[in-house]
């Protein structure tokens, strides 16, 4: 199966240092990627909510690859061989939870009311996200445009939580090491990681209204 193409975007100097950083990382690797700039949308949700029309757009144009997103703070530090090898629809990594969430600084979060009856609560991490070539991988994509264009101060993996529910593609529940974000889990790395993809969570030395 060819590699899945990596696409990102950077809206300024500050992402743009680390998006060259993940521009890097794609080369060693050999792994083909489209990461581009993009207007400030003046905040960071509208921004991270811009992740869907770039996705859809990589989606449309790109008939033979897969296609995987990574945050312009992460790179890839080991290759990712289950996102070669998968037959998924869709993959991502959702950290277990109950039902409900507060976010510090955010109201109450609710699980989308029509999330399956036989997958346990789970909340999205959207530094790692990967669309295959099928047919609703695509009707997810499209759906989680409408959703961000509808709720447009709605974090995007809480859109993104939505249209996966209210799509329900065949998905793979990523491992920790496809998106291991540095600065939460630093001191608590098993001796064996096998981290495959890092973020830095480059949002908190903004000190971003998240």
């Amino acid at each position: 199966m060819p590699r899945p193409i990596v696409v990102s975007f950077y809206t300024d100097e500050f992402y743009k240092t680390h998006a060259e950083r993940l521009r890097r990382s794609c080369c060693g690797c050999k792994w083909p990627h489209r990461i581009i700039a993009m207007p400030d949308q003046g905040g960071w949700v509208q921004n991270c909510g811009m992740k869907a029309k770039v996705m859809l757009a990589a989606r449309l144009s790109e008939r033979l690859r897969p296609v995987l997103w990574i945050d312009a703070d992460g790179e890839i530090v080991r290759e990712p061989t289950i996102l070669r090898e998968t037959k998924a629809e869709f993959a991502v990594r959702a950290e277990p939870g109950k039902r409900t969430k507060r976010p510090t600084g955010r109201e109450i979060m609710s699980l989308p009311e029509n999330w399956p009856a036989d997958v346990s609560p789970r909340w999205f991490n959207s530094g790692t996200i990967f669309f295959s070539k099928a047919k609703r991988a695509v009707e997810m994509l499209e759906r989680w445009v409408a959703l961000t264009e509808e709720r447009p101060n709605d974090w995007d993996q809480w859109t993104l939580q939505q249209a996966w529910a209210d799509v329900q593609p065949q998905t793979l529940w990523l491992p920790q090491g496809y998106c291991r974000i540095t600065r939460m889990h630093r001191g608590r790395v098993p001796p064996d990681d096998l981290t495959c993809i890092r973020h830095e969570l480059a949002s908190t030395q903004r000190r971003v209204t998240r």
